[in-house]
This record gives structure tokens, C-alpha cells and sequence, in this order.
């Protein structure tokens, strides 16, 4: 694909006060612009919240990661496939979504064995446990081959079920996952996919800026270690 939307989460840290939040989403629109998703994703039972902010500019992004009066426990910045991101055209409706963020350095490449079980699994049998439900699941990149994680948004009918449906998510095997409440109007609802979709970019502007190892990581075979 030809470009991607850059994402910038912001893990916001306990000690972060509802003034520095109102800030954060103040400078949000402030760098990004009013119609950019700016928003902050709380847990439906009150254990923390992420911030996500999401442009085209990766620049934009890195200057609101460091001008950010929030305490934040870690910043990741990737990249997603645009389409997934609400256009403040088309409605989208809210829900509940898993993110998962993998912290590792080097980040897992995407043809680690893990991931690509998780790839097997999600289509064999997470998404017709979703059924319905689903509203919108993407893979989140780093850069062209390693992974940062994903989400999946979907719709649940409470918190008990929401958070049985996020437990299920095989991308938890790569790493932590959330369950956050997702306000309408931030993603893009679109169908399941017919196989594991967009792994990695030719072109990718929103990654990790730093150096990093090939890929070559065998996730399984270090956790066994």
C-alpha cells in the first residue's frame, strides 16, 4: 500500500491527573487537527485508560509524544492500514476493543512462528466466536516486517462478555492485551476478513525510528528458554 495512519498510544500512568488528560487531547487537536481522532480509551472497570491519537504526519505524532504533559507509563507509535480509522464522515459505532502491545525489542517479526499461529487461530476460530459482533480488527506495524501488536473492536452486550471475548484473543499469546471501551466514531467498521490481511507495508513511515536486529526472532523457542 502506498502510505498508512500512524498511531500513537499513550499507556497513561497512574499518577497522571484529569487536568493533564484534558491537556493531552487540548494538544492533540492542537498539532493534528480538530477532525483527527484524539481520544482517550478507558477500561470498563476503571483500572487505567490509553490515550490514542491518530494522523497521517508521524511528525505531528512525535511532537505530541514529547510535548505531552501526561506522566505516561510508554509511548508506542505504528502504523495501521488508513482505512481503519474513521474518516468524521462515515458514522462507526462504539463498542469495546482488546489492544494488544507488544513490548519487545527487537519487535517480533511477523513471520515469527507465534504470529503466525495467532494469524491460524484468529481465523479458525476467534472470528466466528465473535460472529456478529465483530466491528473491526487490525494488525499494527512497527515497520514493514515486525509487529506491534493489534486490536480487535466488537460489541458486546456488557462488561462480563466483553471481557470473555477479549480473553480469547490469540494475539494475547504475543503479549499483554486491554480491554478498553471504544467511543463511536474513532474506527472504521468493516467485515471480518476472508484471510489474515495486510502483514506488512512496502512503504512505512510510522515505525520504529531506531535500529533494530533482522527478523529471525523465534518467539516459542525464547519462551522456552
Amino acid at each position: 500500500m502506498a502510505e498508512s495512519c500512524c498511531l500513537l498510544f499513550t499507556i497513561v500512568d497512574d499518577t497522571s491527573t484529569d487536568t493533564q488528560i484534558t491537556h493531552h487531547l487540548e494538544l492533540g487537536h492542537t498539532l493534528l487537527g480538530d477532525d483527527a481522532p484524539v481520544v482517550e480509551l478507558e477500561a470498563p472497570d476503571g483500572t487505567g485508560s490509553v490515550m490514542l491519537a491518530a494522523a497521517r504526519d508521524r511528525d505531528a505524532l512525535a511532537e505530541l509524544r514529547g510535548r505531552t504533559p501526561l506522566a505516561a507509563e510508554r509511548h508506542v507509535m505504528c502504523g495501521v492500514d488508513p482505512s481503519a480509522i474513521a474518516d468524521g464522515v462515515s458514522r462507526s459505532p462504539g463498542g469495546y476493543v482488546d489492544l494488544v502491545l507488544d513490548p519487545a525489542e527487537p519487535p517480533i517479526p511477523f513471520d515469527d512462528p507465534t504470529v503466525l499461529g495467532v494469524f491460524r487461530d484468529y481465523h479458525r476460530s476467534y472470528l466466528p466466536l465473535l460472529g456478529r459482533r465483530h466491528l473491526r480488527c487490525e494488525s499494527l506495524w512497527r515497520d514493514g516486517v515486525r509487529a506491534a501488536g493489534s486490536f480487535v473492536a466488537f460489541a458486546a452486550t456488557d462488561d462480563g462478555e466483553a471481557f470473555s471475548l477479549a480473553a480469547a484473543n490469540p494475539w494475547r499469546r504475543v503479549a499483554h492485551g486491554r480491554l478498553l471501551l471504544l467511543p463511536p466514531d474513532v474506527l472504521r467498521a468493516a467485515p471480518s476478513p476472508p484471510g489474515p490481511g495486510t502483514q506488512r507495508s512496502a512503504h512505512f513511515p510510522c515505525g520504529h525510528s531506531g535500529s533494530v536486529a533482522e527478523p529471525g526472532v523465534d518467539r516459542q523457542a525464547a519462551n522456552r528458554g
